[in-house]
């Protein structure tokens, strides 16, 4: 991994450009090369690390000098609800401002798949209700969006497909994801 190499050496000192290099190995499946730079492990390198503990340790720390930052709220809901704890999740989108924000409408890609997280985890306590609604509502914009964007708008068809298996229709969300083009 020469290029890793040449990109730490280019700024040795810049935690957050470290931070981004491990992150952007993780997404490519560069564990080995990722874990060099563990010490500035960010939100979005412990999430492609899948260390959902880290991010709640992180996250919760981060929340002290961020506590209206959405996105941390929704990667820190993501990892609670992938730890089994859907009621903190559930409570830290609500601080979002979900399920508002998804009912607005937004584009805004952390939003949409925030709203995945939130489906879950109300299925996860119960308010099916709730789930099931949102779920409904999440699909409509998925297939707006899908329309409007064409084939390269890989996000929200891989987003309906996960809300058409919410719903119960597997047969069309796997065949949704088949024909998802290959990133």
């Amino acid at each position: 991994m020469q290029l890793v190499q040449d990109l730490a050496q280019l700024r040795p000192a810049d935690e957050e450009a470290a931070g981004q290099l491990g992150e952007l190995l993780a997404r490519i499946g560069e564990a080995g090369a990722a874990a060099r730079f563990a010490e500035q492990a960010g939100m979005g390198l412990l999430y492609w690390q899948r260390r959902y503990a880290d991010m709640i340790d992180l996250g919760e720390e981060l929340r002290f000098d961020q506590p209206d930052d959405e996105d941390l709220l929704f990667m820190l809901a993501f990892a609670y609800s992938a730890l089994g704890d859907d009621a903190e999740a559930i409570g830290l989108l609500e601080l979002a401002g979900m399920p508002g924000t998804v009912l607005s409408e937004s584009r805004r890609a952390s939003e949409m798949f925030a709203d995945l997280t939130l489906i879950s985890a109300l299925q996860a306590v119960g308010r099916n209700d709730e789930a099931l609604e949102l779920a409904r509502f999440s699909l409509q914009i998925s297939q707006r969006l899908m329309a409007t964007e064409g084939h390269s708008g890989w996000a929200p068809a891989w987003k309906a497909a996960c809300v058409k298996a919410v719903l119960g229709d597997d047969a069309a969300a796997l065949l949704m994801l088949e024909s998802l083009p290959t990133l």
